[in-house]
């Protein structure tokens, strides 16, 4: 569990990159209530989450995030979201941070094409790490530090 100043910090900071690994229960359909983010309202919730588990993805699969919070709860008919939820449900991994490895791009993407140069990443890991990748360090939020001032 991670306190609300906590909580509000990275909220702020990588917003339209991370989320959090809960969601609202599905509906009718497998698909229903995964981009409710209703479920980050109150403090109730702040219970649920696991600063010690870190989920990552590649890079955010579609345009721009316009809400805070939004990546990986994905409403959009072509969406696949709901598919992390139902992975995830009474797991040990429900709860987790979850980030995206490549930050501002876009799309689908291939690990071996990123870093070998062919999707418009030069190549060599220094560079790419200079095009938006995260090291991991900038969004470390374990509960033994506090990354914030």
């Amino acid at each position: 569990m991670i306190d609300r100043e906590h909580f509000q910090f990275l909220k702020v900071k990588y917003s339209h990159w991370s989320s959090w690994a809960i969601w609202s229960a599905a509906g009718e359909t497998p698909k229903s209530n995964v981009g409710d983010l209703s479920v980050f309202e109150g403090d109730n919730f702040l219970q649920f989450l696991n600063p010690e588990i870190f989920l990552v993805g590649l890079n955010i699969s579609r345009g721009d995030i316009k809400n805070p919070l939004a990546n990986f709860h994905d409403a959009r008919a072509e969406a696949t979201d709901y598919k992390i939820r139902y992975a995830l449900t009474d797991s040990a991994l429900w709860g987790g941070y979850m980030t995206d490895i490549i930050k501002d791009r876009s799309g689908p993407a291939n690990l071996n094409s990123t870093i070998s140069g062919n999707s418009g990443y030069k190549a060599g890991s220094k560079a790419v790490w200079e095009q938006g990748v995260s090291n991991g360090e900038e969004e470390g939020i374990g509960t033994t530090h506090t990354p914030y001032p």
